[in-house]
């Protein structure tokens, strides 16, 4: 993955995606052999552009190699986790219990927790 997110959490444009992802194309097609594992996530505002060479063009048509586009952070997390990021109930100020950031805020409770039974001498 290469890029950066803004405070909102999109997905920036990023320069020169094309060698970034025909270097790690060739990375990995020179280590090993393309298995359909390996791949790249670009900001989805870069996909329109991309002009890639026909080597790397082929290995996607045949499924060796990906390329992700993600619009905003929550994009990449659903996609490395391969559950859904989760938003936030306004009303609950919680988040849904089986998505990522219900499991970090559930966890961050549980760490929470412990802190104050330590000050409270426990």
């Amino acid at each position: 993955i290469t890029g950066s997110v803004n405070q909102h959490g999109a997905a920036q444009a990023i320069g020169g995606a094309h060698h970034k992802i025909e270097g790690f194309y060739k990375t990995c097609s020179n280590a090993s052999a393309l298995n359909g594992s390996q791949g790249v996530v670009v900001p989805d505002s870069n996909k329109q552009n991309l002009v890639l060479r026909s080597n790397v063009l082929d290995a996607i048509k045949q499924e060796q190699f990906t390329i992700y586009s993600v619009e905003s952070i929550e994009d990449a997390v659903e996609l490395f986790m391969g559950i859904p990021a989760g938003a936030i109930d306004k009303s609950s100020e919680r988040f849904p219990e089986n998505t990522v950031f219900g499991k970090v805020f559930a966890q961050l409770e549980k760490y929470d927790e412990i802190l104050k039974e330590r000050e409270r001498g426990l």
